[in-house]
């Protein structure tokens, strides 16, 4: 028996995967390289959890709200 995990995006830690998807619409690759410059230029704060980075979903969509007001 095969059991589906579907990702929720209405937490509030997403993974970089669910992060891109909710800020760009895709999942491809150069769009994880984004975030992680993002990341690392101190544009997005993230929760690391061992070796793996999450993006707090609040903090995302303030970007968001930020870039349609320019």
């Amino acid at each position: 028996m095969m059991i589906s995990v579907k990702n929720d995006t209405s937490g509030e830690l997403l993974d970089t995967r669910d992060a891109s998807l909710f800020l760009f619409g895709n999942d491809k690759r150069g769009n994880f390289y984004r975030l992680y410059r993002m990341r690392d230029d101190g544009l997005l704060k993230t929760k690391q959890i061992g070796k793996r980075f999450y993006y707090f979903r609040k903090e995302l969509e303030e970007f968001v709200s930020q870039e349609n007001a320019s």
